[in-house]
């Protein structure tokens, strides 16, 4: 059984266009996860993408995801940075 999806993973798409993209977990509801990377999806632009399509990457959350969700201002630099160190580690 996959490991569940909730706010702050980090996740990898298994299905669609990005599939192979590591993404941040912005927020879980009905089914559907908002994901953002920094570069192709920027914080201004999420993508809502059903969970089923996503795979966890175990271990690995990005703090940032709290900074978006309390409306802090995050930069696609610094988030797109922060996501592709964790992929360095996987």
């Amino acid at each position: 059984m996959k490991e569940p999806i909730s706010f702050g993973d980090l996740v990898i798409s298994i299905a669609g266009r990005d599939k192979g993209e590591k993404l941040l977990v912005i927020n879980v509801s009905d089914g559907y996860a908002t994901v953002v990377n920094g570069k192709t999806r920027k914080v201004e632009n999420p993508k809502r993408k059903k969970i089923k399509h996503l795979e966890k990457i175990f271990g690995e959350r990005v703090d940032l995801a709290q900074n978006i969700q309390n409306g802090k201002p995050v930069g696609n630099k610094r988030l797109y940075r922060a996501v592709n160190a964790e992929k360095e580690k996987v």
